[in-house]
């Protein structure tokens, strides 16, 4: 019988009403807006240096990111070798990279501090995900 494993982390929610949480990229911690609507997690492009990540791990993606705030934005795809948040480690882990020039310049106006990524829809699925937001709190609940 498959064991179910609960891993919690705590959320925060900044100024801009965003609520962020740690991960850990090939081994170096960053922090994520939550993102339920998108469908895809999404790393900056500008801390592909800081995370990590080499241009072999790195593959060109004829797809653009659509949805609120963005569209036609060019992605490219790159492969993790280590992503975990909660204590959920991921190994080889899929995501999209781009350029959030302008979400952190909106964060940096406002003073809050910037942010290297979004978690994505396809992370919170994967790992069948409870947000609890009275509590902020972030659970996944994974099936071994």
């Amino acid at each position: 019988m498959p064991e179910n494993r609960k891993n919690s982390v705590k959320l925060k929610k900044i100024a801009s009403g965003q609520v962020v949480v740690g991960a850990t990229v090939n081994g170096v911690k960053g922090v994520f807006v939550l993102d339920t609507g998108a469908g895809n997690t999404i790393l900056d492009i500008s801390k592909k240096d800081k995370f990590k990540i080499a241009d072999e791990d790195v593959s060109v993606t004829t797809e653009t990111a659509v949805g609120a705030g963005a569209s036609g934005i060019a992605l490219q795809l790159a492969t993790l070798k280590s992503f975990s948040v909660a204590r959920v480690r991921m190994k080889n882990t899929k995501v999209f990279l781009m350029n959030l020039d302008n979400v952190n310049f909106g964060l940096a106006e406002a003073g809050i501090h910037t942010i290297d990524g979004m978690l994505g829809g396809d992370i919170l699925f994967e790992n069948n995900a409870v947000i609890d937001y009275s509590n902020l709190s972030l659970t996944f609940n994974v099936v071994k």
